[in-house]
């Protein structure tokens, strides 16, 4: 259990560092005020949702940095875990295979006390996946990037997509998963033009707000 016991803050800047103790050892642990109160991110999990392309891994590393929080992606710890790249692990396992093992992984990572998770374009779709996610007291954010920047982007990496075939097989998986995003507590609409480091200063705004 852990209690705040002081700490000396600078409202200008937004940061505050609060000494904490946990079982007898004092911490020093990162907090930031947000609209007149503090959020202590050293104690939140958020999950980074959406369909693929929307930039979850680059805007998670770069929301991990200003969070001063750890980052992990999904799909590169499924890799880790079979040792092999995620669409191989899709064309020798299938994808049944791969969900189950996503779901574990999530599990375990959302055990963790705080960070950023970037989650594969299908993970939130799954029931089992919103419902861990919604007990472990995460926050869910769907990057909401416009169809057309999806797939151009999605085109120029096709190769490493497995769940994209073409355009038009993408934009019918796109429809039927997005009523899913929409389940996210934090809706982020995006043109696709802004920078990792600018959406990442507005989750961290509209995230202090939910949580």
């Amino acid at each position: 259990m852990r209690r705040a016991l002081h700490g000396m803050d600078d409202r200008s800047s937004g940061l505050i560092s609060p000494l904490l103790v946990c079982r007898g050892v004092c911490l020093v642990a990162s907090a930031r005020w947000e609209r007149g109160r503090m959020v202590p991110w050293d104690a939140m999990m958020i999950v980074l949702v959406g369909f693929m392309g929307c930039g979850k891994t680059v805007v998670g590393r770069a929301l991990s940095r200003r969070l001063q929080v750890p980052f992990v992606d999904l799909d590169h710890e499924i890799s880790t875990s079979f040792d092999a790249p995620v669409a191989d692990i899709f064309s020798r396992f299938g994808e049944e295979i791969f969900r189950k093992e996503e779901s574990r992984l999530l599990e375990r990572e959302l055990d963790h006390d705080a960070g950023v998770i970037a989650a594969g374009g299908g993970a939130f779709c799954r029931e089992e996946n919103r419902a861990a996610i919604a007990r472990a007291g995460a926050v869910p954010v769907f990057l909401d990037v416009p169809w057309e920047v999806l797939v151009s982007r999605l085109e120029y990496e096709a190769s490493t997509r497995p769940k994209f075939i073409d355009s038009t097989q993408a934009e019918r998986l796109y429809r039927e998963r997005y009523p899913a995003y929409l389940e996210a507590r934090v809706h982020l609409t995006l043109t696709g033009q802004e920078s990792p480091e600018d959406i990442a200063s507005r989750i961290e705004q509209r995230v202090a707000v939910v949580a």
